[in-house]
């Protein structure tokens, strides 16, 4: 196959797409209006997956070396999910709420590890009722994909959007994307201290 044709069916595709984009536009200008007429809609971005956690486990005993969570439960149980992608969803007519239509962005092949830390000690005058955050860390192999990742969430944001509670804590590392997660209201300070930390403490020291 010639150099030439090659630039010839190149400049074809940029065209098309470009096109096709502006025809796009030009169709929500025109009348498509989600809260009318919007449909729930997919989208995938594929991604290199990266299975490596020998860095989340060293994250984890960073933590657990401040003497204040663990891993592990009261009752000595380890609550940790892995995951293969990750799925952020958009509401493409927030009046409508519950009834809007979604935009839903699914990121494939990007690895994921969560644990559930549990303070050791109560909260005072509650005996029973232990402080929690989950922490999740997101691997990707490349800095540009980590990128394309953080600032895909960064628009749309994070957790379930008909949830009236999402409260997280994001840090971005070289190749990790690391999320905090409160549960219930007065847990939010102490998931944000932990996440300044690991901000100022892990991350400068573990360009991963």
């Amino acid at each position: 196959m010639s150099q030439q044709f090659l630039k010839i069916l190149f400049v074809a595709c940029v065209l098309f797409f470009s096109i096709a984009s502006k025809n796009n536009k030009l169709q929500l200008k025109n009348g498509i209006d989600p809260c009318e007429n919007g449909k729930d809609t997919i989208i995938h971005l594929q991604f290199e997956k990266d299975t490596r956690t020998t860095d989340f486990y060293k994250l984890i005993q960073f933590i657990e070396s401040k003497g204040e969570f663990n891993r592990l439960d009261k009752k000595n149980r380890l609550d940790s999910v892995t995951n293969n992608n990750i799925v952020l969803q958009k509401l493409l007519c927030e009046k409508k709420y519950f009834k809007s239509p979604i935009e839903r962005w699914v990121l494939d092949d990007v690895f994921s590890i969560r644990f559930l830390m549990t303070s050791k000690k109560a909260i005072k005058g509650h005996p029973g009722f232990f402080p929690k955050f989950s922490i999740t860390q997101f691997n990707f192999k490349t800095e540009k994909e980590k990128n394309i990742a953080f600032d895909k969430i960064k628009e749309i944001g994070w957790g379930d959007p008909l949830k009236k509670w999402n409260d997280y804590y994001i840090i971005e590392n070289t190749t990790r994307i690391i999320i905090l997660e409160s549960y219930v209201t007065m847990f939010g300070e102490t998931k944000n201290r932990y996440g300044k930390m690991i901000q100022k403490e892990w991350v400068s020291e573990n360009k991963n």
